[in-house]
């Protein structure tokens, strides 16, 4: 199932959470506490440490304007 990046930040938000601290949670992502605290308010994108411990992958696609597309 396709996640908005909005609903991956609220399971990180969630992650976090259970984990008990943003440091735990961290540790657990094998990321610095300072990225994890970036990404957490938006001052940087969610990098495959990240989305992938969360058990996610990233998906990029393309579509033509024939087809729906934005401009």
């Amino acid at each position: 199932m396709r996640k908005t990046q909005e609903q991956l930040h609220q399971r990180l938000t969630a992650f976090v959470a259970a984990q008990g601290s943003q440091a735990r949670a961290a540790e657990a992502l094998k990321v610095s506490r300072q990225y994890l605290n970036d990404v957490l308010h938006g001052r940087r994108e969610m990098g495959p440490a990240i989305y992938g411990g969360l058990g996610f992958t990233r998906e990029v696609g393309y579509r033509s304007k024939e087809e729906g597309g934005e401009e």
